[in-house]
């Protein structure tokens, strides 16, 4: 009887440790080191995450995809992050100021992650996987020249945001989601309206997309003097648009949010600091 009792807890105790094991399991490790395209250290600055089964990979050329993750990179241009197993493709920029979030600005270091032939190269990582992509070289000055225009080149939507005043509003970008309303993630985003309260979003392929507009990039709720255009349940302003086609002439009204104060929001939506592998939170 001891014997058969000494045999089960054996078996009880090796259940136990293969439950654990698969646990353990659960996650994977992505490593690696991000440097100048001539050799140069890079040091901080945000690394880009899109997860391949919630969109496209990363074209710059042709659209900016909002980030499902994001992470700093350590002083040495080290990155070490943690992630659900699935597929990946990575993008970094070196902002001027710290502060800024978004597509990047003339000038700014960027780095994307293509093979030979100038595709994205998607990552794969498995549960409990290190993947270590070694040293990456390939970091370049952004220039505003890279990026594709013109009708059967982009697919697009142009217009112009003003106010209640139909005044412009300069320095507000546009989101684009794929449903009626800000519930859940916009999948891409405009740069910064010019002075004349000029935008282009770009996407990825035709469809019909609702449009948001923010008076910065990043999550988190609206600040003092926030630029806003409805609240989260509100219908969006819906624009259909085929591939290769710019849609042009869209006039979106915006309001102003007065003397609300806000903390400093981090690329994740955060208030403060950035934090590795934490999801991007641009729910809007």
């Amino acid at each position: 009887m001891k014997k058969k009792l000494g045999l089960l807890m054996l078996f009880l105790l090796l259940l136990a440790a293969q439950f654990a094991a698969g646990e353990e399991l659960g996650n994977g490790r992505l490593t690696g080191i991000l440097a100048r395209q001539d050799g140069r250290q890079l040091s901080h600055g945000v690394l880009y995450l899109f997860n391949g089964a919630a969109g496209p990979p990363p074209v710059i050329e042709k659209y900016w995809r909002i980030p499902d993750q994001t992470a700093e990179l350590d002083d040495q241009g080290r990155f070490d992050l943690e992630l659900t197993p699935g597929t990946y493709y990575l993008a970094y920029i070196k902002h001027d100021n710290p502060n800024d979030v978004g597509p990047p600005k003339n000038g700014e270091i960027i780095w994307v992650g293509r093979d030979l032939n100038s595709q994205p190269i998607a990552y794969r990582l498995g549960p409990g996987e290190m993947l270590n992509l070694g040293r990456l070289s390939e970091a370049v000055p952004y220039d505003p020249a890279m990026i594709k225009v013109g009708n059967g080149v982009i697919t697009a939507i142009e217009g112009r945001i003003v106010g209640e005043d139909d005044k412009p509003i300069a320095d507000a970008a546009v989101f684009a989601f794929m449903t009626p309303t800000t519930v859940g993630r916009p999948l891409f985003t405009s740069e910064l309206s010019d002075n004349l309260g000029r935008f282009l979003l770009r996407v990825e392929r035709g469809g019909t997309y609702y449009l948001k507009v923010r008076g910065k990039h990043g999550g988190g709720q609206p600040g003092q003097d926030s630029i806003l255009d409805g609240e989260r349940d509100e219908r969006l302003a819906a624009v259909t648009v085929a591939t290769g086609e710019i849609v042009k002439g869209v006039i979106h009204k915006a309001l102003t949010l007065r003397g609300r104060k806000s903390k400093r929001k981090s690329p994740t939506g955060n208030e403060s600091g950035r934090s590795s592998g934490r999801h991007a939170d641009l729910d809007n």
